[in-house]
């Protein structure tokens, strides 16, 4: 398929750039193979292909191959339910996407650490990334993770701050024209009517 088809082409690609000392073109090569090895939920090879690919960012000096490498490798971790070591690589690609002023790397880093807090029943610190990685979602018009975020948000909270949550996610999915996912918001936070009590 596809995939199989990638994956040659990166696998003959690899050595050329091996043959001409090219680091990066070597490190998005291993990328690649690792994106098709996380699509084949095969996280080991994928999680072996990114520590490859890492220093080989390092030496061309790519900060942005190499946060994205660091975050993948905390999507990998967290799967494994090592939360400690996912937080550690969520706060250093952060930092990375921070020093080179990339706002959907941070944001999408600040989500992923509301998730480990989430994982972790932290719910003032989901809250809290959560919240900051909206603020930097609104810059860059990502509606659909907005919403994605404050349905995540209304399942922790209750009475007027669920509500404003649900609020703000209808919002989101409005500007994108998704009516589905708003009709699917308003069945699962809609309470089930009770039974009409039969006559006497």
């Amino acid at each position: 398929g596809a995939y199989e088809a990638a994956r040659v082409r990166y696998e003959q690609a690899l050595p050329l750039f091996r043959s001409i000392n090219n680091s990066e073109g070597e490190a998005n090569c291993l990328l690649g193979l690792g994106h098709i090895a996380l699509r084949m939920a095969d996280l080991q090879t994928a999680s072996a292909l990114y520590e490859k690919a890492l220093p080989l960012f390092r030496k061309a000096r790519d900060v942005l191959g190499g946060a994205n490498c660091i975050a993948l490798l905390g999507h990998i971790v967290l799967d494994r339910q090592d939360f400690e070591a996912a937080r550690a690589r969520f706060e250093e690609a952060q930092d990375l996407y921070r020093r080179i002023g990339d706002l959907p790397g941070q944001a999408n880093c600040l989500a992923s650490l509301g998730a480990v807090a989430l994982a972790q029943s932290d719910t003032v610190s989901a809250r809290r990334y959560y919240g900051a990685a909206i603020r930097l979602y609104e810059l860059v018009f990502e509606h659909e993770t907005i919403a994605q975020l404050h349905r995540r948000l209304a399942d922790i909270s209750e009475g007027e701050e669920r509500a404003h949550y649900l609020a703000a996610a209808r919002a989101a999915w409005e500007r994108i024209n998704r009516p589905d996912l708003i009709a699917a918001l308003d069945r699962e936070f809609t309470p089930p009517t009770p039974p009409a009590a039969s006559p006497k």
